[in-house]
């Protein structure tokens, strides 16, 4: 079953990508495919650590200067930076502020920060 999902969005003014931050839903063009955007949740910003998985085994990363790593919050299917590696700042287009389609799943979107993962 495919679920269709529209958010309202508020977009960065050109460069001003300062203002991320952690758990921050952001939307941002596909480093693959230019013509897809993806919505994603920040876990970790530039020259911050987060644990990767490696051939099944878990090590440290740390995210490099004008990068920062995004995670779906539907872990096991989702294509995110797991896949795709640190996310280009110059890819952010914005943040996604509130579910509004469909109408019954309209909210605001939930950015309280939780338990990071350790590195």
């Amino acid at each position: 079953m495919l679920l269709h999902f529209f958010f309202f969005t508020k977009n960065y003014q050109r460069r001003d990508t300062h203002s991320i931050y952690h758990q921050q839903v952001v939307c941002f063009r596909s480093p693959t495919d230019p013509a897809k955007i993806f919505i994603k949740r920040v876990l970790a910003k530039e020259g911050e650590w987060i644990p990767v998985d490696q051939d099944g085994i878990t090590v440290p990363f740390q995210v490099p200067k004008g990068h920062t790593w995004v995670e779906g919050d539907n872990t096991f299917h989702s294509y995110d930076s797991r896949l795709l590696g640190p996310i280009p700042l110059g890819l952010m287009l914005g943040k996604a502020t509130h579910v509004v389609w469909p109408p019954h799943k309209f909210s605001k979107i939930d950015t309280t920060v939780t338990e990071r993962r350790n590195v």
